[in-house]
């Protein structure tokens, strides 16, 4: 008798499930490595802090233990959620690394310089709708969705 296994949906060919607890160990590994580790690596190495390219190198590798290490304890409930924080904490510390080493690779979502100037931002967009005195006090979902649909977005 043939066993009948569950999937996830997929996205793009990727299980969306597996996905997700990636980003999770991205998300908690970020979290648990800025709010705890890195203050803990900061007061036993306050000169490697010193220098920013030295310091951005200690905390990518901070980051990628954080994240193996949260995998690690994760995997010892479920090997398989266990390994995609793994994965996910890992790379982000690898994206840290090479945000070290390519000075114009960043890992925030904003744009490079030009070609953020020709995008407005839609706190642009509120503050000249409220100097026109067509704004408010209160921000209603559809002036929002209705500002969002100009900035072409």
């Amino acid at each position: 008798m043939a066993r009948f296994i569950r999937a996830n949906p997929a996205l793009f060919g990727e299980d969306v499930g597996a996905l997700a607890w990636t980003a999770v160990g991205v998300a908690t590994s970020g979290v648990v490595n800025d709010k705890v580790v890195s203050p803990l690596v900061g007061r036993f190495l306050p000169q490697a802090f010193g220098s920013e390219m030295i310091g951005k190198v200690v905390d990518a590798f901070s980051t990628a233990l954080t994240g193996w290490g949260l995998g690690e304890v994760v995997g010892m409930i479920d090997r398989r959620i266990g390994h995609r924080i793994r994965s996910g904490g890992v790379m982000l510390g690898i994206a840290k690394l090479i945000s070290v080493v390519l000075p114009g690779f960043s890992l925030t979502g904003t744009l490079p310089g030009a070609a953020s100037s020709w995008i407005p931002s839609l706190a642009e967009r509120n503050a000249k709708a409220l100097a026109a005195g067509n704004g408010g006090n209160t921000i209603s979902p559809g002036r929002v969705l209705a500002s969002i649909g100009t900035m072409g977005i």
